[in-house]
């Protein structure tokens, strides 16, 4: 039985595109035929539209942004080596999908845009601590001195750590919705 790794997997999308360019096409084409539509209905119920193109796009673009990141950094594949409907398309897809999303409903109107925000921060901030951490060599001796459950802590002390900037950003006078 083979590893199933991150590696693996994109491997195989890039043995079977045809499900990854439908969806990579179907988001922002979808976005772009309904939002109008929704708009014309009533402003609600275009930013409640728009809300969920919106998310999955930023989800997309930030897996992908990580998983490149992961493969250039870490990895060190180069950047002309890598398959483009794997790594580019759904980036050009995300992006496409938010313009069109934004021209529904603007990103304020929609519910739950800023924390989309705090995921990407988040994510960003962790990569970059991860990264640092590799290229100091502290992951080759901590399977042997640090046992897991202090690894456990110190990731739910960091995620704790940005939960409460996180909600220091809104109490400050970030975004006034629940």
């Amino acid at each position: 039985m083979q590893d199933y790794t991150i590696d693996r997997a994109l491997h195989l999308l890039s043995q079977n595109p045809t499900p990854v360019l439908a969806w990579l096409f179907a988001l922002p084409l979808a976005t772009l035929l309904l939002g109008p539509l929704f708009k014309k209905a009533s402003p609600r119920s275009a930013a409640l539209f728009a809300t969920v193109p919106t998310h999955l796009a930023v989800l997309q673009g930030v897996s992908l942004l990580l998983v490149l990141a992961y493969s250039t950094l870490i990895l060190r594949k180069s950047l002309l080596a890598l398959n483009v409907v794997v790594y580019y398309l759904p980036l050009v897809s995300s992006a496409a999908t938010l313009a069109f999303s934004s021209k529904a409903a603007s990103f304020d109107e929609q519910p739950g845009f800023n924390r989309l925000w705090d995921l990407s921060a988040m994510a960003g901030v962790a990569f970059a601590l991860l990264f640092i951490l590799d290229r100091m060599n502290f992951f080759a001796g901590v399977a042997v001195i640090v046992p897991f459950t202090a690894l456990a802590g110190v990731f739910v002390g960091l995620n704790a750590l940005f939960g409460r900037i996180s909600r220091r950003g809104e109490s400050a006078g970030g975004d006034p919705r629940p």
